[in-house]
């Protein structure tokens, strides 16, 4: 939905309508719902369940369903967050969505762009406060996720209309967190004080080596169209007669 189109291959005259964006409304809906999926409430697991989560016995080998852990033995209680917030942030932050909100903004400006998106989820994420130590602590690792997927963005995608608004979502998150630099919680000092470090290092990184210009190439021209589909041709000439046909030199009929 965010940066979707509803489409049909229509025929000409049969009426349809080819082509169209997700209405700004519904994308909008869409986001605030991916943006709950990044609040520690949901993210949390109750207390109650992870006290009935022990080390695995031993001598069981850990598999693919398991998450994996920053604790060793024991179960980790951040690391499913994590994960699900990965998942949400992830798609949602593809280079290639993040180009279509790109341009479904300049075609119809009424529809969220990429700076629209990001700012929304560096309110959502980095807006609240928790009173509770291990949603606090969720919301860290949330926190941590966001910034990664935004350098990923502003350092990988390969539209420059993309890197360029995400790096300046990198910059207004770092002049954010220093503003609020007087916080008088230590674990959240700390943590801040981190995500500035990696994100001026990250922007101040030295420029590597310059690459070829990266203007997409154009389509082939002459002759237009893609090649007919005779799928008949194709069956009679990779099926089983076809060897033999070469075999025996009877020619192609």
């Amino acid at each position: 939905v965010v940066a979707g189109l509803y489409y049909t291959y229509a025929l000409r005259g049969d009426g349809q309508e080819p082509l169209r964006f997700v209405p700004a409304d519904e994308q909008w809906a869409a986001l605030d719902a991916l943006r709950r999926t990044l609040d520690p409430v949901e993210l949390t697991i109750p207390r109650s369940i992870l006290q009935l989560i022990p080390p695995r016995p031993f001598r069981y080998p850990a598999h693919q369903e398991l998450f994996l852990r920053n604790t060793g033995l024991v179960f980790d209680a951040i690391a499913p967050a994590t994960a699900a917030a990965d998942m949400t942030l992830s798609f949602l932050l593809h280079p290639e969505r993040a180009a279509r909100m790109v341009q479904q903004e300049a075609l119809q400006p009424e529809l969220p762009g990429l700076d629209d998106v990001l700012g929304h989820l560096v309110e959502g994420v980095f807006g609240m406060r928790y009173r509770d130590g291990y949603q606090s602590e969720v919301n860290r690792a949330v926190q941590r996720v966001l910034v990664d997927r935004m350098m990923m963005l502003a350092g990988e995608a390969p539209m420059a209309q993309v890197r360029a608004q995400a790096t300046r979502a990198l910059e207004l998150l770092d002049m954010r967190i220093g503003e609020g630099a007087g916080n008088t919680d230590e674990a959240m000092t700390a943590h801040h004080a981190l995500l500035r470090k990696d994100i001026r290092r990250f922007l101040d990184r030295p420029h590597e080596p310059l690459a070829a210009p990266s203007a997409p190439g154009t389509p082939p021209g002459s002759p237009i169209g893609d090649q007919s589909m005779d799928w008949l041709d194709r069956w009679w000439f990779q099926g089983p007669s076809a060897g033999a046909w070469m075999r025996t030199g009877e020619g192609w009929g």
